[in-house]
């Protein structure tokens, strides 16, 4: 048997996906091919694949390591703007007298730069498509849903199994991307439903608590992520065709004026405005469809089956959701997603002609915190990938763990 060079060798400690990724990077320097690179990693781990799947899985890691690197460089230049913002707020405080005037300077001067923020992001809908990649031929008898919520954009935290800040969503979001991809390659996949399951930002708090786990301000968490969703998406139409569906209605993004309760508002909440901003900077691009939903629920078909949509705030038993919403609408469910309870769970409760009729809960993008620590409830982070066909329903489901 030929010793491998020490250089060729799984390192102690380094895990499957860092020696794959060695490889990778230094076939020329390590003087192999991608055959060769294929026999190590499938020693390593007991495969039998091919040098096209580490090779496709190199180039897909490799794009979204890059478009993650892009967001960070995107990071210097807000970070150069908050700079500028806090240079204009020194001027202010050396130019006026009087502790309350430099409180009136430096809300206009918060204010303004919120209008200013707005206004150009009105003024860049010319968001163009990108470079399309062909779309392998589809009979149209399979279907996919990825499905993600509780971003919780602006929270700031670090617990026992989990660090949480505006980088770390841009990371996940990459490697969500990449695995995203891959799924799309191995299905051969041409059409994507992406279901949104909100509370995409973390609002201004529920409790008074919650306001000093807060990296952001509100509107600038509204203004961050919806401009970051918009990349992502439109990055992604270049590997499938895909119908975003963003459910309008969650607890953390609703604005509740005046003092008034949960619930007292339900159209006043801020999805609403993220959906539209995704539907207006897409409009341009053919092969993203983004349909506007008027109630708190996202409803759509695929192979057959009706879905159905919502954040989960509002149920109260989640086993009997799906029957309840059927009788409330009038209609057959076969699919109710919901978000809200940061972690996945597939529970089937019914059955229907061809399909196990089921709840399907999406796993968090955030992940656990200090909270979910205390109460013991913690689950890791991921998406979830849910692929159907016609007459079977649901046939398989794949958790991308994101942390």
């Amino acid at each position: 048997m030929t010793t491998l060079s020490p250089t060729l060798q799984r390192l102690q400690g380094e895990t499957v996906k860092a020696y794959k990724i060695r490889l990778c990077e230094n076939k020329d320097t390590y003087q192999i091919n991608w055959n060769q690179i294929a026999d190590l990693i499938n020693q390593e781990t007991g495969d039998n694949f091919g040098e096209s799947k580490y090779r496709k899985w190199y180039v897909n890691y490799k794009e979204g390591y890059e478009d993650a690197m892009i967001k960070g460089t995107s990071n210097l230049s807000s970070a150069i703007e908050d700079q500028t913002y806090t240079l204009h707020k020194e001027r202010i405080k050396n130019q006026t007298i009087g502790v309350h005037i430099n409180r009136i300077a430096r809300e206009d001067a918060r204010k303004e730069m919120l209008i200013e923020e707005f206004t150009r992001a009105v003024k860049e809908n010319s968001l163009q498509p990108p470079e399309f990649h062909s779309l392998p031929y589809s009979t149209g008898d399979k279907g996919a849903v990825l499905g993600f919520g509780d971003v919780h954009f602006g929270k700031i935290f670090e617990s026992v199994n989990n660090k949480y800040d505006e980088e770390e969503v841009r990371l996940r979001l990459a490697d969500l991307f990449v695995q995203t991809v891959n799924k799309i390659n191995q299905e051969q996949l041409t059409h994507l439903h992406i279901v949104n399951g909100a509370d995409n930002v973390d609002g201004i708090g529920l409790r008074i608590s919650q306001l000093m786990s807060l990296q952001f301000g509100l509107m600038d968490q509204v203004i961050r992520y919806q401009r970051l969703m918009v990349e992502w998406l439109n990055r992604l139409s270049t590997h499938v065709k895909i119908t975003y569906h963003h459910v309008p209605s969650s607890n953390h993004t609703e604005i509740r004026p005046l003092g008034t309760k949960a619930g007292q508002f339900p159209k006043e909440d801020v999805e609403r405005l993220i959906a539209t901003y995704i539907h207006d900077m897409l409009a341009n691009n053919q092969r993203i469809e983004v349909p506007q939903y008027k109630d708190d629920y996202a409803r759509f078909e695929i192979c057959g089956y009706r879905f159905y949509a919502k954040h989960g705030h509002q149920i109260k038993n989640v086993k009997t959701a799906l029957k309840d919403l059927s009788m409330l609408h009038r209609e057959f469910i076969d699919y109710l997603i919901l978000s809200h309870f940061h972690h996945a769970e597939e529970i089937t409760v019914g059955e229907g002609e061809t399909n196990d009729c089921e709840v399907i809960i999406l796993p968090s993008v955030m992940g656990s915190d200090k909270f979910s620590d205390k109460l013991l409830t913690g689950a890791k982070a991921a998406g979830k990938m849910l692929i159907f066909e016609e007459g079977k329903g649901k046939v398989t489901s794949h958790t991308l763990k994101l942390n």
